[in-house]
């Protein structure tokens, strides 16, 4: 694990949170953001995205999907990361899941009420549209998600592991923790999990995986998950659970003699507020940059 105290100390400016020169890393000059376009699937109106489009697309343009959290800002997240579209590397898409059609969309696999829909579902039905429609292959995409977004992310990972090309993990308010004895989303019970569904726990463990966490993120606000077996089971702040994940997640490895390909950097007095965070830490460029690790400077 390592500790950043301020990546770029400079603070930035995001004008509406929503468009903005996104400096390249490495680069003096800044690459122009683009601004997102919103999209929704014709058959399934309920599922909606932001889209970002590079210049050129041919099949092996890699998919970046970055989820939000709670706050549901899938337009600032689009356009956070429009560079990545702008400067030609990857095509950026952004599911927008509402709080009444998905609900509870942090726990894929799971539809809270007989009105909630599955949000993996949602994901992969986005996916097969921006296939049919650009002609690119999205069988394998890069992943971010931050707080409720990286619980989705965690565990859309233990469904369909063979998707997930890289993953990133900002600070999730709690985890599917690799314990067989509790049931999902809790653990890796089978017991209330679509029986269509399989962890595929093993294999998630060579995906090469950035935990990050805020220093700072210690505080019980309205937005974490506060239960008593979770408090019990994971520990009280997110800071707490990612150690613990950390922990539990090596230790499952290390039993089975597998290796793990998991990163947790801590950036120090981060909090729980993500575009504040890119404002002040441009953890955006630290995200970009492992997502686009060549795999020699991973493994």
């Amino acid at each position: 694990m390592r500790t950043y105290q301020v990546l770029h100390p400079a603070a930035r400016e995001l004008p509406n949170q929503l468009s903005r020169a996104v400096i390249a890393k490495g680069h003096n000059k800044s690459v122009a953001a683009v601004a997102p376009r919103f999209c929704q699937l014709d058959h399934r109106p309920e599922v909606r995205y932001f889209e970002v489009l590079p210049d050129t697309i041919d099949r092996n343009t890699p998919v970046v999907v970055v989820v939000h959290g709670i706050s549901r800002h899938a337009r600032e997240y689009a356009s956070i990361f429009s560079g990545l579209a702008s400067s030609g590397k990857a095509i950026l898409i952004a599911p927008l899941f509402d709080d009444v059609k998905f609900n509870g969309y942090q726990r894929p696999g799971l539809a809270k009420t007989s009105v909630a829909k599955r949000s993996d579902n949602a994901l992969n039905d986005i996916l097969k549209n921006v296939q049919d429609e650009y002609g690119v292959d999205t069988s394998r995409i890069h992943l971010f998600g931050f707080s409720g977004g990286a619980q989705f992310s965690q565990r859309y990972a233990l469904f369909y592991p063979q998707r997930v090309e890289r993953l990133v993990l900002a600070a999730p308010g709690w985890f599917t923790m690799p314990d067989e004895k509790y049931s999902y989303p809790y653990g890796l019970g089978q017991k209330l999990i679509d029986t269509n569904l399989k962890f595929r726990f093993n294999e998630t463990l060579s995906i090469p995986t950035l935990l990050l966490s805020g220093g700072d993120d210690i505080y019980r606000d309205a937005g974490l998950n506060k239960t008593a077996r979770i408090d019990r089971r994971q520990g009280m702040t997110r800071l707490e659970r990612a150690y613990n994940w950390e922990k539990e997640i090596r230790a499952s490895a290390d039993e089975i003699n597998q290796p793990i390909l998991l990163e947790h950097e801590v950036i120090a007095d981060a909090g729980h507020n993500f575009i504040d965070n890119v404002r002040r830490y441009s953890v955006d460029h630290l995200i970009e940059e492992f997502l686009f690790r060549k795999p020699k400077e991973t493994e």
